[in-house]
């Protein structure tokens, strides 16, 4: 079964809307999230990749842009006020065409090499590739092609238009007043009529001019890329097509200037809603624009689950009329004990708890709780609570000798050091995982700082259902800890480019995954039966949110 593209006409609106609820399914929005549902034989497919590179493209746009900016700021004014999601619509419906057609040749390009093919049956996305592929036809140089897409898109969203918002106090009335060339689809109108042959030959022969002698390396396909110099290109085709606009009256603000805007914008949101705040960050004028456009990834969010299975806390001495068997997950020479040790606020995003265990666990905060879990005929997980210790010590003391007790701890919470120091001595008699749940690449920069090593691996695996979802593995230092990050496969190969370009220690080595595939397996069989959804976002539990 194929995977459905979104409509083009709603699903950029219901995004933006959705995802600053917290509520949204397989869509970006702007600011915080996409999801990516796991389901179906077709989620590794170029199809779901399509899918899944489509919004991330639309995460991109906005982040750069001051237009971007402005629909970030009014789709979370939009949650408590009738008349700014109406203003968020109109924002959107002036930006539309740009935002798809720069998504969808992107993300093409990107997982299909340009095939159109993979559009067939969508007659609105075919529209939108070709009103992009039209800018690219004047280059046959495939990175050329994406720039031209890439400029005319950020030049068309860099209006004075958040400006003229802020001035008038984000007020839901002041966006009927943006003029007719400060918004995006009336700019990509005037690229598509005015940029012919001439103006391209002239915007590439500026970039040749200005990128030199790297210019010929530059066009090389297999040479590596310098980011250095595709920024001074980029700055000169961006300033090219900013002249072209300013000729018939759009001004376009400058290649970085959405940033002079950004802190105020969020000052001012936050002022309007305070119980708002936090969900819109700035990004740091010091973040190079290539690991800015890695660090989007860490938004994803893989979906395992439509909604959080029902769990209930069980105590040891509960358990103990039943026996150990009750904490036994598997039979024969796969029979086990598996435990987690997560903060408590993520729990209670992962699972559907009774209300009095929820008040529990809320009390706790961002405290690390551990729990034996397994899932009983209904499709409950019942979760063992390990007050201490020593309930773990117990708990491996009374396992025969062939049965393994797996504990899986998230990279959060081996952060929290004075729960690492009581918990590290008996963690010692399990076989211990990571799960990864905070930026990626931020961990990634720490070790390599650091001087440590790294190796890493990639797989597909499946569930029970047999529901496919890709692994990303990495193992630091001399330790034998994996930690590991059920995701999408395109984000398993956006984390092993970076590192590969930007972490010279790091290894790809497949005996990270080979190498005790029993406990990485059965681990991993247990993550995807029981859990609702996998991000790297374990962040601000005081508001709520992952």
């Amino acid at each position: 079964m194929a995977i459905p593209l979104p409509d083009p006409e709603t699903h950029l609106f219901d995004s933006l809307l959705h995802g600053a609820a917290g509520e949204t399914r397989g869509a970006y929005n702007s600011h915080d999230a996409w999801t990516v549902h796991l389901g179906e034989s077709t989620v590794t497919s170029p199809a779901a990749r399509l899918v899944t590179v489509h919004e991330v493209q639309h995460a991109a746009l906005n982040d750069c842009t001051s237009y971007g900016i402005a629909l970030a700021v009014y789709a979370v004014l939009a949650l408590d006020d009738d008349r700014q999601r109406a203003a968020l619509q109109r924002l959107v419906t002036w930006c539309r065409a740009v935002h798809e057609a720069f998504a969808t040749y992107q993300s093409l390009s990107l997982v299909a090499d340009g095939d159109p093919a993979l559009l067939a049956g969508y007659p609105s996305y075919q529209r939108h590739y070709k009103a992009a592929a039209n800018l690219a036809q004047h280059t046959r140089h495939r990175r050329l092609q994406e720039l031209a897409v890439e400029t005319t898109a950020r030049v068309c969203m860099q209006t004075p238009a958040l400006q003229r918002l802020l001035e008038a106090g984000l007020s839901p009335e002041s966006t009927s007043e943006i003029p007719r060339f400060e918004r995006p689809d009336e700019r990509f109108r005037l690229v598509q009529a005015h940029a012919d042959g001439d103006f391209w030959t002239a915007a590439w022969d500026r970039c040749r001019s200005e990128a030199g002698a790297s210019w010929a390396h530059l066009l090389d396909v297999d040479a590596p890329d310098d980011p250095a110099v595709w920024q001074v290109v980029a700055h000169a085709v961006h300033d090219q097509m900013a002249a072209l606009l300013g000729r018939h009256g759009a001004t376009v603000l400058a290649y970085d200037d959405h940033r002079d805007f950004t802190a105020r914008a969020i000052d001012m949101l936050q002022a309007r809603a305070p119980h708002h705040t936090g969900r819109l960050l700035a990004s740091q004028d010091s973040v190079e624009a290539d690991v800015e456009a890695y660090e989007v990834w860490r938004r994803e969010r893989l979906v395992v689950r439509e909604a959080p299975r029902r769990a209930v806390i069980r105590t040891l001495q509960e358990l103990a009329a039943a026996g150990r068997a009750a904490l036994v997950s598997g039979d024969g020479e796969h029979a086990h004990v598996f435990g987690t040790a997560r903060p408590a606020f993520r729990l209670l995003q992962q699972f559907a708890f009774s209300a009095e265990d929820r008040g529990s666990l809320e009390e706790q905060g961002a405290a690390t709780v551990v729990f034996l879990r397994t899932i009983d005929d209904d499709g409950e997980v019942e979760c063992t609570l390990l007050a201490a210790p020593s309930d773990l010590a117990l708990v491996c003391s009374a396992m025969p000798r062939r049965k393994a007790v797996l504990i899986n701890v998230a990279l959060s919470s081996l952060g929290d050091i004075p729960w690492r120091d009581r918990w590290s001595d008996v963690l010692t008699r399990t076989r211990v995982t990571g799960l990864i749940d905070l930026a990626p690449l931020a961990q990634f920069d720490l070790w390599r700082d650091t001087g440590e090593s790294l190796t890493y691996a990639q797989a597909t695996v499946r569930d029970g259902n047999d529901e496919p979802a890709a692994l990303f593995a990495c193992v630091v230092g001399d330790t034998n800890l994996r930690l590991l990050l059920p995701c999408s496969e395109t984000m398993g190969d956006v984390l092993a480019g970076y590192l590969a370009a930007r972490y010279p220690a790091a290894r790809f080595d497949p005996t990270v995954l080979t190498k005790g595939s029993a406990i990485v397996e059965a681990t991993v069989s247990h993550l995807l039966a029981e859990e609702h959804y996998f991000d790297v976002s374990a962040y601000h539990w005081e508001d709520g949110r992952a």
